[in-house]
């Protein structure tokens, strides 16, 4: 009798889950500012709301991956997923608690704050995604695999901060937001209990050596890495743009707001605008440009356009003036995303690739985490001039290139992009 041939595993759920990671920082972006000044907050607490998610990432991420690698990656992503669906549920908790005559607004923030920062372990769970892909898929396919990944990830980009602005735009606030974010959870849920296929063949094969501290120590993590000439410099560097983006993504919705008075629909409107464009320069601009010109000049490029939009967009009370200026800081981070990703890559041998991009997303989380609290901090001071600040801190990152990085990065250079994973 002849041995029944093994289903071979979907995408759906995998592609549902890499979207409601995604959704759950992009759909809070155009609401989280209302939800401050709602409880008369101060700004630095919208940094600290806004950090919390993925400083508990940073944490979640490389418990949740070693832990599928021991108990399989089916289990791991269903509980991290339960956990992702009750943080919506607590959220939405905090509303009612804010509800109550004569409450503190302490109560409903700190619940607030507790919410996002269990979304945020469970949303470690990028680290099993990436493994299960790996699992299920050959190395020739690993590109167009992880290339769906990035075409989720660009929709939920765009789609995450309408869904906020227009579920939260109605009688009951941000209860809107976290209702819609529970149906999502929970059909995604559904779909990776019936569909998802275990693809660990012997989870005791591995068996951890580390403790926790040493998985989350990013120091050490660099300083062990074996790479080529000028790549700790190029992971560097790229986190000194993550530090840039970092800040300007968590206080631009703040900045909207003070501007051009925008309420949260138009904030939502924008960020849409904002997110398509990412999409267009990063399929259609960069890959011609550093095609052209080199990955090298195409980063380098590109933060300058990114210092010089964070200027231009401070410049005018117009907000069509604005969207006009903005594209050129769109621009420079289209330009970034992917060229710096790529000169990273190439500092390690193919066999150490995993490891390579493990920190560099430590990194970003790292700078995810810190950066808003101290841009929210600045920006309640100094207003409009924070992007000023950000603005010089990326041209320090040009500066820091040229001085010490020319020769020693430039063997990483080649001539070909390929469009990455999409921020805003």
């Amino acid at each position: 009798m002849n041995k029944p041939k093994q289903k071979k595993p979907i995408f759906l759920p995998i592609g549902a889950l890499t979207f409601v990671n995604i959704l759950g920082l992009t759909i809070f972006m155009p609401v989280l500012p209302f939800i401050v000044q709602g409880y008369g907050a101060p700004t630095w607490v919208y940094g600290l709301l806004l950090a919390s998610y993925p400083a508990a990432m940073f944490f979640g991420s490389p418990i949740l991956g070693e832990m599928s690698d021991r108990v399989g990656r089916k289990p791991v992503l269903i509980i991290s997923q339960i956990g992702t669906l009750i943080s919506w549920i607590i959220l939405g908790a905090a509303y009612f608690i804010g509800e109550i005559d004569g409450i503190h607004p302490a109560w409903p923030i700190g619940v607030l704050l507790f919410a996002r920062i269990m979304d945020g372990l469970t949303g470690g769970n990028i680290s099993v995604v990436n493994a299960y892909l790996t699992d299920i898929t050959s190395h020739k396919d690993l590109t167009e695999i992880f290339g769906k990944v990035g075409v989720i990830t660009g929709f939920a980009v765009v789609v995450g901060p309408a869904l906020g602005s227009y579920s939260s735009s109605t009688s009951i606030g941000y209860l809107g937001m976290a209702i819609v974010a529970i149906i999502i959870s929970a059909v995604t849920l559904v779909l990776m209990w019936k569909y998802l296929q275990e693809s660990l063949t012997n989870p005791s094969r591995a068996v951890r050596t580390e403790s926790r501290l040493q998985q989350i120590n990013i120091v050490s993590r660099i300083a062990q890495l074996k790479v080529k000439s000028g790549g700790k410099l190029m992971l560097l560097i790229n986190a000194g743009f993550s530090m840039v983006i970092a800040g300007y993504t968590s206080i631009i919705a703040l900045f909207l707001i003070d501007q051009f008075k925008l309420n949260q629909t138009q904030v939502g409107n924008f960020l849409v605008i904002a997110g398509g464009m990412l999409i267009f320069n990063q399929y259609v601009i960069v890959p011609r440009l550093a095609n052209r010109i080199g990955d090298i000049r195409t980063f380098l490029a590109g933060m300058v356009l990114l210092g010089i939009g964070l200027v231009l967009i401070t410049l005018t009370n117009t907000i069509w003036l604005a969207v006009v200026m903005y594209y050129i800081l769109n621009l420079g981070i289209s330009l970034v995303l992917p060229t710096g990703k790529s000169l990273v890559s190439r500092a390690v041998e193919p066999e150490q690739q995993g490891e390579m991009q493990g920190v560099d997303e430590s990194l970003r989380s790292a700078t995810r985490a810190v950066m808003p609290v101290i841009v929210g901090a600045l920006y309640g001071i100094y207003a409009y001039r924070t992007f000023h600040m950000l603005a010089f801190l990326s041209f320090i990152v040009v500066a820091v290139y040229v001085i010490i990085g020319t020769d020693r990065i430039k063997p990483l250079n080649r001539f070909r992009a390929e469009p990455d994973h999409i921020e805003i």
